[in-house]
This record gives structure tokens, C-alpha cells and sequence, in this order.
């Protein structure tokens, strides 16, 4: 677990210094979190790509059984913001106590990220729900800061005043949640404008920049790490952006090594 938590902290630091905002599944085992991941996906679709790279581990596992997902499986969601969604291991029911703050060790990603989906299982009754629910919650408010949106998954299984109860049930513990079926992708669009609505907003840029062979690639670095909204190029080259406030100030500070050409 350590090993795995070191490697994972440092691809993390590498993505967010790529301007990405980063998106946790945290729940307990089997509450479809790896299923779910899966739809997000911008790269990975349910049940193909598991013959073709075994060794690279393609998407993550669904199956039902403990520590399935050991460490964390990322892939990029399908929207135009660039965003990581991060598949955590499970939370585990009546784990014992001499694995318990190894396992709060893999929880790392989810302490760091801007934004946390916590997956339920809807099919189980509403004492299991409340019972996770409860004990998710006091594992996460331990360290996160990040908002925590409640994620009610296989709504398949469920009816739908069954559901209306359950919601009912768990108001004060899950407001405003979501509900959808990651087995039948139903849901997911909504999730994908819930993830938007509560990252962090993007702050606007405009820079000025001389024109010269190094400004064309901060150009090209500024398309890849934010959203372009308008570029000019006349004896200077105007680009107007908005990004996340790392990339902003990683813009500047790069616009800022610029070399002055010598006719200037």
C-alpha cells in the first residue's frame, strides 16, 4: 500500500500541474464505482478494451468481490473541460482494526481532489445505505475540503417509489443527490453537468504576447491545458482563455520568459 500510494501522489502532482481538475469515486466495495468510472470515461467503454492491453490494465474491474480495486484506476471523463476522474479503492464493512489506517492511507486521492462523487448502492435497504453513509462521511470530512456529491447507483434494481423513499429517507444525510444506473448508463449525462456545475470556475485570461517561434508553442501549451476563446495574430499575438488558476499562473509565468524579439 505504500508503494502504491507514493506512485500515486506523484502521478496526481503531475496531473494537476497539467491544469487538470481531479474527480474521486469514493464508496463502499460493490456499490458500482468501477462500472461508473467506466461511463465517465472519455476513452474506455463497458465491455471492450479488456482483451486488448491486459498488461496496461485498460479500465478498471467490476466484480463483486473485496480489494477488486487496489490503488486507483484514472481516466480522463467524456466532456470538454479536461477533467480526471479517479476510481478509489472501496470502503469495506466491519474491516478490521489493523488494516484500517492502511486502508485510510489509500484514500489520499480522495482527500486531494476538487471534487468527491460518493457511490451507493440504491438496491440495498435504507439501514445499510444510512449505516455507509454515515461512516463515509466521517472517513472523508476527517481530511477532505472538496465538495461531496451523493451518487445513488443501480437504480436498475429499484423501483421508482421505492427510490422516492429511500431519498426521502436519507435527505439529511445525502441532499440534492443524483440518482442513476451505471449498468444501463442511465443518469450519466446529468452526473457529467453535476461535475461541471460544482468544480471550481475557471478564471479568464488574456495575454499579449511578442511574436516569435517560442510564443507559437505557449500557444500550442495553452490550447492543450485550457479553453481557447479567441487568438489573434497580427505584430503581437493576443489570446484570450480561461483555465484553472494554476494554469493561469503557469501561463503568465511562461509568458513572462518570453524573449523580446530584436527588432522590438
Amino acid at each position: 500500500l505504500d508503494g502504491i500510494e507514493a506512485t500515486e501522489q506523484h502521478r496526481r502532482e503531475q496531473r494537476r500541474e497539467s491544469g487538470f481538475d481531479l474527480v474521486a469515486l469514493a464508496g463502499y466495495t460493490n456499490a458500482g464505482k468501477s462500472t461508473l468510472l467506466r461511463r465517465l470515461a472519455a476513452d474506455v467503454a463497458v465491455d471492450e478494451n479488456e482483451e486488448l492491453h491486459p498488461d496496461l490494465e485498460p479500465t478498471a474491474e467490476s466484480e463483486d468481490r473485496l480489494f477488486t480495486t487496489l490503488g486507483t484506476t484514472t481516466r480522463r471523463a467524456a466532456m470538454d473541460r479536461p477533467v480526471l476522474v479517479t476510481d478509489t479503492v472501496g470502503f469495506i464493512a466491519d474491516l478490521p482494526h489493523w488494516l484500517v489506517e492502511s486502508f485510510k492511507s489509500t484514500l489520499d486521492s480522495v482527500y486531494r481532489a476538487d471534487l468527491v462523487l460518493l457511490v451507493v448502492d440504491a438496491s440495498e435497504s435504507v439501514e445499510e445505505m444510512r449505516e455507509k453513509l454515515v461512516t463515509a462521511h466521517d472517513t472523508l470530512y476527517e481530511r477532505n475540503e472538496a465538495p461531496i456529491v451523493t451518487v445513488l447507483n443501480k437504480t436498475d434494481l429499484v423501483s421508482p417509489d421505492d427510490l422516492a423513499e429511500k431519498r426521502d429517507a436519507l435527505s439529511s444525510l445525502a441532499p440534492n443527490p443524483l440518482t442513476a444506473s451505471a449498468a444501463e448508463a442511465d443518469g450519466i449525462d446529468d452526473l457529467l453537468d453535476r461535475i461541471e456545475r460544482d468544480l471550481p470556475d475557471y478564471e479568464h485570461e488574456r495575454l499579449v504576447l511578442p511574436m516569435t517561434d517560442e510564443t507559437m508553442s505557449l500557444v500550442s501549451w495553452i490550447h492543450d491545458h485550457a479553453r481557447v476563446e479567441d487568438v489573434s495574430y497580427g505584430d503581437q499575438v493576443t489570446v484570450a482563455f480561461e483555465a484553472r488558476p494554476t494554469v493561469i499562473e503557469q501561463s503568465r509565468d511562461r509568458a513572462a520568459d518570453l524573449p523580446i524579439p530584436e527588432s522590438a
